[in-house]
């Protein structure tokens, strides 16, 4: 439990786990041992304001952990090692096809090799160029050789003989044992792993060509704060694999002109605002306003009556995906559209000063509503969280590029999407012809769902960047990631990049993240008895914020350089890998430092007991 407002979920699930009510605080976390609640609750009046998306999801995670009695890390053990064995039998399967399909059975490797070069040789007689022919050969096969077949699966027995040397048992049988965190962030990695198979459709609808579906997949996955989050109790993980996934129902669309995907991209709208209202109902005005009537257009062109009366009715299906939040309301509040939050809401205007207070301090008159009132409560909080709070333009600077309490910019975490503004005004010239009607679209549907994200914390973006509460990084703003990665991606794509750059450059990646990883460890394990856990924090996120907009700086003047004398400048390709490595090894960074860290609420080990005992010596010889 990385913040305290994650003792919220956590207690909602172990009370639905109970059977018990999930409005009113019982006690497990956030309260003394004489059941008094902690400042924190206190402020709240006890109330657990969030909604039951993540408890009800994680509920059957939880069924798992107490039925594991403590041997959850068995059963990742087991998972990780199945599914590493099957990548690599994958792997050695698919270069096998590869090699097969383009290599006559009775030649050898050598024979195939001297074949290349002639045939390098005849394209050369046509003039066509070495790296085209380097391009055409790394599209069709892939050079595996047999000691790195041995090497590659000799590690993975190995980190699996590890992992059996040091097992041991987790804390989950007591009732004092904290098996709430687990049940959620076990959830959390079947979302993280299924938001990933989703960033990879969406890339392949966008780009199609392997090698840039495979860069864009994971400049996506790296530009971001996902795997963080992954680890922590709080919602941000799944707001974000739903807003992706609310994304590729939109390209589905688009690509398809099939107008079922606009009914489910309002649905999907519909369960974003169960997760968060403040949120999901903002998406859902911002489709209303920009995606409905460019697909409207569209359909207008085609003259097909059906579709552009399934396409106006498709956002009453916003009703279809409210249902578990009407429930949600209807159960905890008696009324389906009062939430649990307007209870302690400052945006709360309907109040009887005389109405006594039951055991946890809440008025019955704030829980009992008729509709007339709630629906007005409903229009006045649209009205408060539209307008503009203090220092508007400071607030978005600040955490755009610069907040005040040191945690990570949105450019910080989307560097391609800066890269591609600023070289924007040289490059518009040369990508200009090669951009396609398309493409404008989903650009424009991209930056309207982004700019909707920032209108749906308007009123508070003032207090975004200096918030000591939001961290590491303009948490409520994570759904940015993914649009701005994809609208960067779309531009700088359109650059003469090769495939066979392409290629390379994710092969640096996964290099440059293995040392990088090493290097933080080392670091850490050297500065950690020295420094306060929390200004290690924050000069973590300087150096790498640092890093990041120098390293931003120097691509920006290379690719001017290279656009104005039209040289090939091989350094973009050294950089751009780092630059894209940068955002993951801080989101590794912050895991890492944690795992030094006694200031969390509450937290378990590694779950694989390799990594537990490699940070547990790490440990013990700089304590």
């Amino acid at each position: 439990m990385f913040l305290n407002d994650e003792w919220i979920t956590v207690n909602q699930l172990n009370q639905l786990s109970h059977g018990s009510q999930i409005l009113f605080n019982e006690g497990k976390y956030g309260t003394f041992s004489n059941g008094t609640p902690y400042k924190y609750f206190e402020i709240r009046k006890n109330i657990l304001p969030y909604t039951s998306y993540l408890p009800l999801f994680s509920t059957p995670m939880l069924w798992i952990v107490k039925f594991s009695d403590g041997n959850i890390p068995y059963f990742f053990i087991i998972i990780w090692f199945s599914l590493a064995f099957l990548v690599f039998l994958k792997w050695n399967e698919n270069n096998h096809e590869v090699k097969k399909s383009i290599q006559p059975c009775l030649m050898t490797e050598e024979e195939f090799s001297l074949v290349g070069k002639n045939c390098f040789n005849n394209f050369n007689q046509k003039n066509i160029s070495r790296e085209k022919f380097r391009e055409f050969l790394s599209s069709v096969t892939f050079k595996v050789t047999t000691r790195k077949k041995l090497l590659v699966l000799s590690s993975i027995f190995i980190f699996l003989f590890l992992n059996i040397l040091y097992y041991s048992q987790i804390a989950t049988t007591n009732n004092t044992d904290s098996v709430e965190i687990l049940a959620v962030i076990l959830y959390h990695i079947l979302i993280l792993a299924a938001y990933f198979q989703l960033i990879f459709s969406i890339n392949k609808l966008l780009f199609i060509q392997p090698n840039r579906v495979i860069f864009s997949s994971v400049t996506c996955i790296c530009c971001s704060s996902s795997i963080f989050w992954t680890n922590t109790v709080k919602d941000h993980l799944d707001i974000m694999f739903f807003f992706a996934l609310l994304i590729y129902s939109i390209l589905l669309h688009m690509k398809t002109k099939d107008p079922w995907f606009g009914i489910t991209t309002f649905i999907i709208s519909g369960l974003l605002t169960w997760i968060r209202p403040e949120y999901g109902s903002f998406i859902f005005l911002g489709l209303c306003t920009t995606y409905l009537p460019l697909i409207g257009i569209q359909l207008e062109i085609h003259k097909n009556l059906k579709s552009i009366l399934i396409i106006l009715l498709s956002p009453f299906s916003y009703l279809i995906g409210l249902i578990p939040l009407f429930i949600n309301n209807y159960i905890v509040m008696g009324n389906v559209l009062k939430m649990p939050w307007q209870t302690i809401s400052g945006y709360e205007i309907i109040t009887e000063s005389n109405a006594s207070l039951n055991y946890y301090g809440i008025s019955d008159q704030n829980i009992i509503e008729t509709g007339l009132h709630t629906l007005i409560n409903i229009t006045f909080v649209f009205i408060q969280r539209m307008t503009p709070g203090e220092n508007l333009f400071s607030g978005i600077f600040s955490v755009l590029l610069f907040p005040e309490s040191l945690k990570l910019p949105i450019f910080a975490l989307t560097p391609i999407f800066f890269l591609s503004m600023l070289v924007l005004p040289i490059l518009i010239i040369y990508i200009k012809p090669k951009i396609q009607l398309i493409e404008i679209q989903i650009i424009f549907i991209l930056g309207s769902l982004s700019v909707t994200t920032i209108l749906a914390y308007l009123t508070s973006i003032g207090n975004l960047g200096n918030s000591v509460g939001i961290y590491p990084d303009v948490r409520y703003l994570s759904p940015l990631y993914l649009p701005l990665s994809l609208i960067g991606l779309i531009i700088l794509l359109k650059f003469k990049i090769s495939s066979f750059c392409l290629q390379k450059m994710v092969k640096r990646i996964a290099i440059f993240t293995l040392i990088g990883i090493f290097i933080i460890i080392g670091i850490t394990a050297r500065s950690y008895p020295y420094f306060d856990y929390s200004d290690f924090f924050l000069w973590i996120n300087v150096i790498i914020g640092s890093l990041i907009f120098s390293i931003l700086g120097i691509l920006t003047i290379l690719f001017y350089f290279e656009i104005i004398i039209l040289k090939t400048n091989k350094i973009i390709y050294l950089l751009l890998p780092i630059l894209i490595v940068l955002p993951l090894l801080w989101q590794f960074s912050q895991l890492i430092i944690i795992n030094y860290s006694s200031n969390l609420f509450d937290q378990y080990p590694c779950l694989l007991p390799a990594i537990k005992a490699f940070f547990e010596y790490i440990l013990s010889n700089t304590c």
